[in-house]
């Protein structure tokens, strides 16, 4: 019975990860960029793009030691999305490479900036 559950597991989560893009879980994978992963799932398109970019910048910037800040504010008991970016550096020549949406309606994206840009 325990085989049984474990051999479900598996096939299941080879089946949620087969079509995922490979920077999704390693957003250095091609050399020629440093990257950063952002994601969101709010359902709303717009939203989950500026929530998605805004941490996928996060990300990217603890490669490159500049300091972003994203905050979550709620108001009168609603939630809302509001994020701070702040940066000593502007992280200048970064951009979308990439964006996936995963099958269960999760937006990720992929932003990465020239390897040789940051270095130089």
């Amino acid at each position: 019975m325990v085989r049984k559950i474990v051999l479900i597991i598996v096939v299941l989560s080879i089946q949620i990860f087969a079509g995922t893009p490979n920077w999704v879980f390693n957003p250095n994978v091609d050399r020629n960029y440093i990257g950063g992963v952002g994601s969101s799932s709010s359902g709303n398109l717009y939203r989950d793009l500026k929530v998605a970019k805004i941490l996928a910048r996060a990300d990217l910037s603890q490669s490159i030691a500049v300091d972003i800040e994203s905050t979550f504010l709620s108001h009168n008991g609603k939630s809302d999305y509001s994020m701070v970016q702040k940066s000593k550096e502007l992280l200048k020549g970064s951009f979308v490479k990439e964006q996936w949406r995963s099958p269960d309606g999760e937006l990720f994206i992929w932003i990465v900036i020239k390897r040789d840009e940051v270095e130089n």
